[in-house]
């Protein structure tokens, strides 16, 4: 794996990765591979850098539009009724964001008061514009 520096983009480090986890409820439990927005548990991370980018199609979902998708892709009328039987707020959960900076912001602030965050990783919020690829920091 390459570890990168967010202050000097310049500066890379390669490392061997020797364990990696993730959690299962609050059990922490290894794992060979882990998919983009799993929660996982890596040592020796000092920088967390947490990137959004312009025109993102997720700023505008709304859970009733999520719900008339997947009625359309065949997901089952009873499932989805069965969902918010079992406390599933499809607007909630899968309501997009109005303003990427402040969802940065917030997002940066969710990990760096992680209950399990240790205090010396720093974590810092970008924004990559789509076009261009140009880096915005957002939030230290």
């Amino acid at each position: 794996a390459t570890r990168a520096n967010y202050l000097d983009p310049d500066l890379h480090e390669n490392f061997r990765l020797s364990s990696l986890f993730a959690f299962d409820g609050l059990k922490r439990v290894p794992v060979e591979t882990a998919e983009m927005g799993e929660i996982v548990a890596i040592t020796g991370v000092e920088d967390i850098m947490i990137v959004a980018h312009t025109n993102c199609g997720a700023q505008h979902m709304s859970g009733e539009g999520m719900v008339s998708d997947m009625l359309r892709l065949g997901v089952s009328a009873d499932h989805i009724k069965m969902a918010h039987h079992c406390g599933i707020d499809f607007d909630q959960w899968l309501a997009g964001f109005g303003d990427t900076e402040e969802a940065v912001r917030k997002s940066v602030d969710v990990v760096r008061n992680h209950p399990v965050m240790p205090p010396h990783v720093r974590v810092a919020g970008f924004i990559m514009n789509s076009e261009t690829g140009e880096l915005l920091r957002v939030a230290d």
